[in-house]
C-alpha cells in the first residue's frame, strides 16, 4: 500500500478503490491500519419526515362545537353586560320628558338614530288609569301640551281623544291581543314625545289585563320636522 507523508495539508489514501480525506494529524501504524481515529466530514440534516395526518375521532369533534358554542355564548353575554352597563350610566342623563314609574321594572334605555327611547314593565290592571294621570300630569308641568291627533298620522284622533283600542296583532307567533293606548305631546321648542302602552298575551291564552309594557320616545325638533307623516286626507 503507497504511503503518503503527512506534510501536505490534506492527504489522501486509498484502500479498496476508495479515496478518503484524513487531517495531517491522522498516522498510520506499520500494519497499514490507521493509528489515530479519523475525522468525519459532517453530513447535512436529513428533512424531517411529512407529519402523518390527524384523524379527529366523530366524539371530539361534538366536544369542540359544544366549547366553540360555549364561548360564543360567553361572548355575547359579555357584549349584552356591556350594554346595559351603558344604558344604566345613560338612563340617568335621559330627556326628563320620559318618565319612569316608580314600579316600574325591566327597564330599557336606548339611543336609536337621536332618538333616546325607554321602555319598562308596570304591574297595574287595565287601563292603567293612574299611570295615564302620572305621565300627563307630570308633562304639564314642565311645559307639554297634548296632540290631539297623532303626529305621524294626523288622521288618526291621538288616545287622548278616543281612548283605549284593542286589535289581534296576526304578525306574531302565536297571535297576540293587544290593548293599545298611544299619544305625543309637544313642547314650546317643538320636540316631541311619544309614550305607547299596551297589554299583550296569546290569542289562545288567558287575558293579561295586569301586565302593562311602556314605551317612551323623545324626537328632538330638527329630526321630527324632516320624519314623514301619513297623508291626512
Amino acid at each position: 500500500m503507497k504511503r503518503f507523508d503527512g506534510s501536505a495539508p490534506n492527504a489522501v489514501r486509498t484502500r479498496n478503490g476508495l479515496a478518503s480525506v484524513v487531517s495531517p494529524d491522522n498516522r498510520t501504524s506499520s500494519s497499514g491500519q490507521d493509528s489515530s481515529p479519523r475525522k468525519r466530514i459532517a453530513r447535512p440534516p436529513l428533512p424531517s419526515p411529512t407529519a402523518a395526518p390527524i384523524f379527529v375521532t366523530e366524539a371530539a369533534m361534538v366536544a369542540l362545537r359544544k366549547e366553540l358554542v360555549f364561548l360564543e355564548a360567553l361572548l355575547i353575554l359579555t357584549v349584552v353586560t356591556a350594554c346595559l352597563s351603558q344604558g344604566a350610566k345613560n338612563l340617568e342623563n335621559r330627556p326628563k320628558s320620559l318618565i319612569v314609574l316608580p314600579s316600574a321594572s325591566d327597564l330599557q334605555y336606548v339611543l336609536f338614530q337621536g332618538r333616546p327611547q325607554l321602555s319598562y314593565t308596570v304591574y297595574v290592571d287595565y287601563p292603567a288609569e293612574s299611570v295615564l294621570e302620572t305621565i300627563s300630569n307630570r308633562l304639564h308641568a314642565t311645559g307639554w301640551t297634548p296632540l290631539k291627533s297623532d303626529f305621524w298620522n294626523p288622521s288618526i284622533p291621538s288616545s287622548l281623544v278616543r281612548g283605549w283600542q284593542q286589535f289581534e296583532d296576526a304578525t306574531t307567533k302565536p297571535r297576540a291581543m293587544v290593548n293599545s293606548w298611544m299619544a305625543q305631546w309637544e313642547n314650546a321648542h317643538h320636540d316631541i314625545v311619544s309614550y305607547s302602552l299596551e297589554y299583550r298575551y296569546p290569542v289562545d291564552s288567558k287575558s293579561d289585563l295586569c301586565t302593562l309594557r311602556v314605551l317612551a320616545m323623545f324626537v328632538p325638533a330638527s329630526i321630527a320636522a324632516k320624519m314623514p307623516k301619513a297623508d291626512s286626507r
